[in-house]
């Protein structure tokens, strides 16, 4: 599912994903944070972000099997 939203400042994408796919995009962030050169367009400030948004949404779904 993904929702769009529209503000004067930002276009915000909302979008829901399974713990596979959590993982990899986990996995596909952190290694390009490991092989980071300091070039290119991607901003690594946000890499960083997300690779902790990604490992908080990773310990959400090992707390919730945990507590079955």
């Amino acid at each position: 599912m993904v929702d769009t939203i529209v503000s004067m400042e930002d276009l915000h994408i909302a979008v829901e994903f399974d713990e596979r796919t959590i993982r990899a995009l986990h996995c596909a962030v952190s290694m390009t944070l490991e092989k980071w050169t300091g070039q290119g367009e991607v901003d690594q400030e946000e890499l960083f972000k997300l690779k902790h948004f990604l490992q908080g949404a990773i310990f959400e779904f090992d707390l919730g099997r945990s507590l079955k």
